[in-house]
């Protein structure tokens, strides 16, 4: 899925490089790990019987954020996925996040997690906004 943003890619990218991104994935980010680094991990609970945990396996800064993605699916945990952040800006010089989540192998599971996924994007157009 992609979303253009009214900010330069740049801004974008920061956003997403920042810990309060996982924040807007639903995560207590004042009591997890976040280590921002090719092989640092990131981990939080979301509720009594959710997390969010994984490693950064790509960064390129400015262009790319790749990292696993474990959490409580819908048929149970997820098992190890990947989410691909790949940014760059359009003619107008807006910013564009095309975002992929690989490896959900559960329908409804997948299905949620883009739902989800489009909530994320919104919060984080919406947070840009208020920053502008």
């Amino acid at each position: 899925m992609t979303k253009t943003f009214a900010v330069p890619a740049a801004q974008v990218y920061a956003a997403c490089a920042d810990e309060d991104f996982f924040d807007f994935c639903g995560a207590d980010v004042e009591n997890g790990e976040y280590e921002f680094t090719v092989g640092g991990k990131y981990a939080y609970k979301v509720d009594e019987d959710d997390f969010l945990e994984g490693e950064f396996k790509a960064i390129e800064p400015g262009r790319t954020i790749a990292f696993t993605w474990l959490t409580m699916g819908l048929d149970g945990p997820t098992g190890e996925t990947l989410v691909t952040l790949a940014f760059a800006d359009d003619d107008a010089g807006r910013g564009r996040l095309a975002l992929t989540h690989t490896g959900l192998t559960h329908r409804k599971t997948a299905k949620a997690h883009d739902e989800a996924w489009i909530e994320v994007l919104e919060a984080i157009g919406e947070e840009l906004d208020e920053r502008a």
